[in-house]
């Protein structure tokens, strides 16, 4: 995946949606969110990945995304 890549996972039973944005790693990372801190600890082969979902920056293991198409323009 590239930076901007539109990328997608499930949330609540929802499909989510949201733009590539970095790798972080192996190990742990942390971002704010409106409802406190939310940390993810990325394994050897299934890295922390950071993406932007609106105005919030997500972070997901690699393992819980998958490529998604582009969207629609209006």
């Amino acid at each position: 995946m590239r930076k901007g890549s539109r990328v997608k996972w499930t949330f609540g039973g929802a499909t989510v949606y949201g733009v590539f944005q970095s790798v972080k790693g192996e190990g742990s990372y942390s971002v704010k969110g409106p409802k406190g801190t939310v940390t993810r600890r990325g394994k050897p082969g299934d890295p922390v990945v950071l993406i932007k979902h609106g105005k919030q920056s997500v972070l997901k293991l690699r393992s819980q995304i998958s490529p998604a198409p582009a969207a629609k323009k209006k």
